[in-house]
């Protein structure tokens, strides 16, 4: 029926009618509905929400504007697949029509309404803007499982959504809920010059701007929903700030900047998903899949906050610009310079910026997601800069870059034991980085046979070249080595410090702190060190700092101070600061007593599966004492 031109709006009465007659459709009696309220319009129509007899559920009702051969023909297609995927609890549910009558003397059919579930959240849009506070990891990952699962199972009744972005997928009781993928075909004259789209251009497959011809398909809608996932990972709508050339330069390769503190996996998946090139997209059904895996491992990894886990610890996020863009050097500059002359500049600067991701960042959490957010600021594919590569093997940089990309599976399937030739090959050509991947690689056996004295020996070739990373490294491979006493590890973390790792200062306070609790002096030292570490907006020596001005160490108590730092590393996204500010609230330390905050802040720890947060809720009302914790 839905493939059927409608010549006129009354062939849609009709349709209607005998859908109703013949029980394929619910009809409501309009005159059931009270407390009609209107709160949405859009280019199709209106929806209000209303209320059923005594009932105090709500319905939505959607009217339409305009009832044309294409409008009618896109209502049917949306009430025929709500009905093939009704049982999908992610998915709007069509309940049913009816009809308001009121005379309406221009058009009947505009008095028909469908009846559909209400959403309380609003558009995924506006709960992601209203609750970016409060969204833990755990909620956004759920949302984004619950919406691939909702495409996914669009896919296998073989519906195409085509028109998926922020502004028509609902949230109700905070689950996903998935509307309007009747109307999908409206997007058939989008081209690379429209303005009157730019809402939803970043949700478009590019494929489109191209190719006014080109069919949307199920790899649209997997192009569309690794939009949707980054938007739920970051809180905001992509590309916020007006651009006429928006889909020109998505065309051309431009991508959102990564989250900092998203999963890796997470991260991998939805730049899959949003490749230029719809063969290199994952399917839905592989989507879910992998979702399915990132929440099962989100749950395996909550850890206990204890001191000792901070004690090789790292930053997770990437500050800052890069340091060179090819599209941002002035033409009198390139005219001058020859293409491999850039070339081999981007590949220097890649260099540079690894060593900064390796000195600064949590090398095996990290540096995968801070690469790629790095990389794409380059108006050059990843995939033409790995070829470059691997024709250009004569200087120790472009060996390396290979290996690393290997090391980490960018645009190529990770290569273990290709990535170990090659750093010891640029390692060779005494290549600084290449030397510290070596020590990494015979430390764990990645791509070689576990050697511990080779790595050591490696870690200290690198240290000696007074390179601030390895005295970092050299000091953290002592912390597991028992042969290796703590006046050593000491030695290398002083000889960090002084090449200015943030990391250090925070390493080595605490190494004082745990050595030398008793001295006066070597607690002032280790209070200095959180100080200059938290000046480097490290948020572990921001919360270290706060620590010393609770208790005193090292300096004069302060609990106003300490609150002020807490709150400062808390925005950093550190739940241990988190959990210290509720532990301040609940006891009016530093701050006004305020049992409420504490509660919100404890339940918001609760919710990442925090076991000590989750005790502390239960104990609130005993007023039991309990010690501000650390780590």
């Amino acid at each position: 029926m839905s493939d059927n031109n409608f010549q006129s709006a009354n062939e849609w009465i009709n349709w209607i009618e005998n859908a109703i007659s013949s029980t394929n459709i619910k009809y409501y009696d309009f005159k059931d509905f009270s407390n009609i309220k209107e709160i949405g319009v859009g280019a199709f129509g209106k929806v209000f929400r209303a209320n059923r007899k005594t009932s105090e559920q709500y319905f939505a009702l959607k009217c339409f504007f305009n009832l044309n051969n294409a409008t009618v023909n896109r209502v049917i297609r949306e009430i025929e697949h709500h009905r093939e995927v009704d049982f999908h609890e992610n998915i709007i549910r069509f309940y049913g029509i009816t009809k308001n009558n009121i005379e309406n003397v221009i058009d009947q059919s505009r008095n028909y309404l469908l009846v559909m579930e209400y959403a309380d959240g609003g558009t995924l849009r506006e709960y992601l803007m209203n609750n970016s506070d409060i969204l833990t990891w755990k909620d956004k990952y759920n949302l984004a499982y619950q919406l691939a699962h909702a495409v996914s199972c669009l896919h296998e009744e073989n519906i195409l959504h085509r028109d998926l972005n922020s502004y028509n997928i609902l949230v109700h009781q905070k689950s996903i809920k998935l509307a309007d993928f009747g109307l999908s075909k409206g997007i058939h004259e989008v081209s690379i010059i429209s303005t009157k789209l730019y809402g939803v251009i970043p949700y478009i497959d590019p494929k489109k701007f191209s190719i006014q011809s080109y069919s949307l398909n199920k790899e649209s809608d997997v192009y569309s929903v690794g939009i949707l996932l980054w938007e739920i990972s970051s809180g905001k709508p992509p590309f916020e700030e007006p651009d006429d050339s928006l889909a020109v330069h998505i065309l051309q390769g431009l991508r959102e900047k990564v989250n900092p503190d998203t999963s890796i996996d997470y991260v991998h998946l939805y730049i899959e998903c949003w490749s230029g090139d719809p063969d290199k997209r994952p399917s839905m059904h592989e989507v879910v899949k992998r979702l399915k895996t990132i929440i099962d491992k989100q749950s395996e990894n909550d850890l206990p906050f204890q001191i000792s886990k901070l004690n090789i610890c790292a930053e997770k996020s990437l500050h800052g610009e890069s340091s060179l863009q090819i599209n941002n050097i002035p033409a009198t500059t390139i005219s001058s310079v020859t293409e491999r002359d850039l070339f081999k500049i981007m590949i220097n600067d890649m260099v540079i910026k690894i060593d900064e991701i390796t000195g600064k960042k949590n090398v095996e959490n990290c540096q995968l997601f801070c690469f790629h957010n790095y990389i794409s600021n380059y108006d050059v594919n990843t995939k033409i800069i790995l070829d470059r590569l691997s024709n250009n093997q004569n200087d120790p940089n472009s060996i390396f870059l290979l290996g690393y990309f290997n090391y980490l599976g960018v645009e190529t399937k990770k290569n273990y034991e290709k990535a170990f030739n090659l750093f010891i090959n640029a390692a060779n050509k005494d290549h600084l980085l290449a030397k510290y991947y070596v020590g990494k690689c015979y430390e764990s056996g990645i791509g070689t046979t576990k050697n511990e004295d080779l790595a050591f020996q490696y870690f200290e070739n690198f240290i000696n070249k007074t390179y601030s990373t390895g005295q970092l490294k050299v000091g953290q491979y002592h912390d597991i080595d028992i042969k290796i006493g703590l006046t050593l590890n000491i030695c290398w973390y002083e000889r960090a410090v002084n090449n200015g790792s943030e990391i250090a200062m925070c390493n080595l306070g605490l190494l004082y702190l745990n050595k030398y609790s008793d001295d006066k002096d070597y607690l002032k030292k280790a209070f200095e060190l959180f100080k200059k570490s938290a000046e480097g907006n490290h948020r572990d020596g921001i919360v270290m700092l706060g620590y010393c001005y609770y208790y005193g160490i090292g300096t004069e108590p302060n609990l106003q101070k300490a609150f002020n730092l807490y709150q400062d590393s808390e925005k950093l996204g550190h739940n241990i600061a988190k959990y210290n500010l509720a532990f301040m609230y609940e006891r009016g330390k530093g701050v006004k007593k305020d049992v409420n905050q504490a509660i919100k802040l404890y339940g918001n720890l609760a919710k990442q599966g925090n076991r000590d947060a989750q005790n502390q809720l239960d104990k609130l009302n005993e007023k039991v004492n309990y010690p501000c914790s650390i780590f």
